[in-house]
């Protein structure tokens, strides 16, 4: 808990204390923003996205209502959460930012660039939710396990400490809930992840910022609830030219939501990662999918910045 809020701030707007970090920023550097998944918060979006910072952009994070250090009143429904980072993008001064979105992230992600088409220079959704969703696993051993797991601050980090020692156990039950691969291509997957540290190190970031859960739960518990009640996002409404990367073996949010999404949002590519999981950083692709994620961005930048305002 002293790690977490020894990285960020709180900034107090208009809507509400709304916590946020931010890395890589410069003077003049395009800003992007991140919409954590859940359970997350800001800690997530920067191992989600750590190869924007890279290529001359400033990464936004923030953790979401109901997450860490905003607090749910400052915004329940996804269209309040729009609200709210409109808020706080004014609180920065910042005027227009590119935005990323992932999982539960990604449906807020959505009706930002909808309710604010102003203030989006490039949307990018990955793992998104479109539609009504109620997490569902063919697996009911996996989906106990997760359940008791993401409602128990104890079993969490006990979960954080199993995967340091045994990440072979920690990626198992992962990809028991969030794919939809045959034990074959499981096992070549898992083994893959586990051959390179620098997917075993990005694995350990993803759990970490799952916990402690006692901070996050509210925000998934109101995460869960928008979600099962979507009727139709407003998606015709976007403007920004939109990516949307989705694996078709995502067992957490099946591939349709992407195939709706990329039909409904104008201007929009639907990037489809063949295998992998809802964990996309991980899949077999992650470097192709990178490289595509930071083409867009570099495509779509804004090319002045105004005297006095962040872009």
């Amino acid at each position: 808990m002293a790690e977490l809020e020894a990285g960020s701030q709180v900034a107090e707007t208009r809507q509400g204390p709304i916590e946020y970090a931010v890395k890589g920023e410069g003077d003049g550097q395009p800003l992007v923003i991140g919409f954590h998944g859940g359970p997350g918060g800001y800690d997530q979006v920067f191992p989600l996205w750590r190869n924007v910072t890279r290529h001359d952009f400033s990464l936004i994070a923030w953790s979401r209502p109901g997450y860490l250090r905003t607090p749910l009143s400052v915004g329940c429904p996804f269209t309040a959460q729009a609200d709210a980072l409109a808020a706080l993008l004014d609180y920065l001064n910042i005027r227009r930012v590119g935005v990323l979105g992932f999982s539960a992230g990604g449906t807020c992600a959505m009706i930002f660039a909808a309710r604010y088409p102003e203030r989006v220079w490039a949307l990018i959704l990955e793992s998104s939710v479109s539609q009504a969703y109620r997490f569902v696993s063919r697996d009911h051993i996996a989906e106990q396990f997760f359940t008791r797991l993401l409602f128990n601050d104890p079993a969490v980090w006990l979960y954080n400490q199993m995967a340091a020692h045994y990440p072979e156990f920690a990626l198992r039950s992962m990809l028991a809930k969030e794919s939809i691969l045959d034990k074959k291509q499981a096992e070549r997957l898992l083994n893959q992840i586990l051959d390179d540290p620098d997917k075993v190190s990005h694995l350990m970031a993803i759990i970490k910022s799952m916990s402690p859960f006692s901070l996050r739960q509210k925000g998934l518990e109101n995460d869960l609830s928008q979600l099962a009640a979507i009727e139709k996002l407003p998606l015709s409404d976007i403007k920004a030219p939109a990516l949307v990367i989705h694996s078709t073996a995502d067992g957490d949010v099946p591939f349709y939501h992407a195939e709706y999404a990329a039909s409904k949002i104008p201007n929009a590519e639907l990037f489809t990662v063949r295998g992998g999981f809802h964990i996309l950083t991980l899949c077999d692709q992650a470097e192709e999918i990178a490289h595509k994620r930071v083409q867009m961005l570099l495509t779509h930048r804004p090319r002045l910045v105004n005297k006095g305002q962040k872009v």
